[in-house]
């Protein structure tokens, strides 16, 4: 009967109700929003029934919704001792488990939860009770909480990480990769003329080194350090030097050493490949089509010919690196690499115009759709004006009043003159609109005639250490 429930709730039904039963040895993952309409005082059945949707092979992140009885005080502050101590509805992939079982099955929990219910008769009691239950627990879920999140950080990927929550340890964990990259760059064009604070996000320009005025000072990627700062960002004048003065250099090829071993959280795709050593080339392919499309694309491959994936090879830039002079590429490894770029640079082209031809399919459907409600408000607006000729007639009809009588057939005669201007403005209106339609279809085929244009940015020797 329960599998058969949950069966008719993924096929037809929107919404479950379900009672205590349904958090255990249930699949919801179909399933991304849960209402708890109470909370029990127990952590971990509050944690059973959020892992019924909130599991492995979730498309979509969980939405838990809780209510709670705001004018009961005691209600309120279960609430805050499970959201705020135990990270109950913030935590990632279970690892609240970690600390609900240092509080054994809960049950322990629980029973000091209803004691207080049975015993404290005032808000100041109340307040006593709860901070004594935290104080308590406080020891073994600080313990739990920092031991769960170094292990975290230890074996997990980088691209896990960032989707991960309360987990950085660090302004600069916190950042999309796009932030940490012109961080790093900034860190890099202005190094002879700044000071940076990675813990903090901020840096003190110390002189202008862009010939277009620049404010001396303080900036910052991090928001809560803006009181004294300047908000450093892409397009701030700044950021917009740094990039400009990086794309404008030519970089010769040179010997790159990264470091496996330094970083944490680990590239974990790269662990098969550390000692090995080989080549890494760096170009953007531009696309005109709807818009302007910009890619990096990445070419690696190793010594022993081995060709990398080329989102791997981009994540090798999330290591720390040391550079080891320039150097000369042989003949022989710019032609492989030339061979492996074009491969990819073909396949990254080729997706693209794949999308960007879904992208006309979906312009030409809409205006199709658009065609067709333009048609369908002319006839709507011909049905309304019968409707109102007949309307008039029927009226006329039926009275015995003369002057009314006469007044409804004139006011039908009008409203039938009006009619035949409509019908014969019918298909001039079509035709316009189908002219207008095949006006947009031709400047959507002229934004479909894709150009490409290709840069090679830069070619190094790698290796992994």
């Amino acid at each position: 009967m329960r599998a058969s429930l949950v069966e008719y709730f993924k096929e037809e039904a929107q919404i479950m109700i379900a009672t205590e039963s349904a958090s255990e040895w249930v699949n919801l993952q179909f399933c991304s929003l849960l209402i708890n309409y109470d909370l029990p005082w127990n952590p971990q059945r509050i944690e059973q029934r959020i892992g019924r949707c909130h599991r492995y092979g979730q498309k979509f992140d969980v939405l838990v919704v809780n209510f709670l009885n705001t004018k009961n005080y005691a209600d309120k502050r279960v609430y805050e001792l499970l959201s705020e101590k135990f990270n109950l509805f913030d935590w990632v992939f279970g690892a609240s488990d970690q600390i609900l079982w240092a509080l054994d099955d809960g049950s322990n929990f629980e029973q000091r939860i209803l004691e207080i219910y049975q015993t404290c008769k005032s808000v100041d009691e109340i307040d006593i009770w709860f901070k004594k239950l935290q104080e308590e627990f406080k020891e073994v879920i600080d313990a739990t909480k920092s031991s769960t999140k170094k292990q975290v950080i230890e074996n997990f990927d980088a691209e896990v990480l960032k989707r991960l929550k309360d987990i950085q340890t660090s302004w600069l964990d916190q950042l999309d990769i796009y932030q940490k990259y012109f961080w790093y760059l900034s860190k890099i064009v202005l190094k002879e003329h700044a000071v940076f604070d990675d813990e903090n996000l901020v840096f003190h320009l110390k002189k202008n080194p862009f010939s277009v005025p620049i404010n001396i000072g303080q900036y910052t990627l991090n928001r809560e350090k803006l009181e004294d700062s300047y908000f450093y960002r892409l397009n701030h004048r700044l950021g917009q030097e740094v990039l400009a003065s990086s794309k404008d250099k030519k970089l010769e090829p040179a010997h790159i050493s990264f470091h496996y071993e330094d970083i944490n959280p680990r590239v974990t795709g790269f662990r098969d490949y550390k000692w090995q050593s080989g080549w890494l080339q760096v170009d953007k392919m531009s696309i005109k089509t709807f818009d302007q499309e910009d890619y990096l694309l990445v070419t690696a491959i190793n010594d022993d010919w081995d060709v990398l994936h080329p989102e791997l090879a981009k994540s090798i830039f999330h290591m720390p690196w040391s550079d080891n002079g320039t150097i000369k590429i042989d003949v022989g490894i710019e032609k492989q690499l030339k061979q492996e770029s074009d491969n990819i640079l073909t396949m990254a082209y080729e997706d693209s115009l794949n999308r960007n031809s879904q992208s006309f399919q979906e312009e030409i459907s809409k205006l199709d759709a658009w065609e067709e409600d333009k048609k369908l408000s002319l006839l709507k607006a011909m049905d309304e004006l019968k409707e109102e000729i007949q309307f008039k007639r029927r009226e006329s009809l039926k009275t015995n009043e003369r002057d009314l009588k006469v007044s409804l057939r004139n006011d039908a005669m009008k409203l039938e003159v009006k009619q035949r201007k409509m019908q014969e403005d019918y298909f001039k209106q079509v035709k316009e609109i189908e002219d207008q339609k095949r006006q947009l279809i031709q400047d959507v085929e002229n934004k479909m005639q894709a150009g490409k244009t290709i840069e090679n940015f830069f070619t190094i020797r790698r290796s992994i250490v």
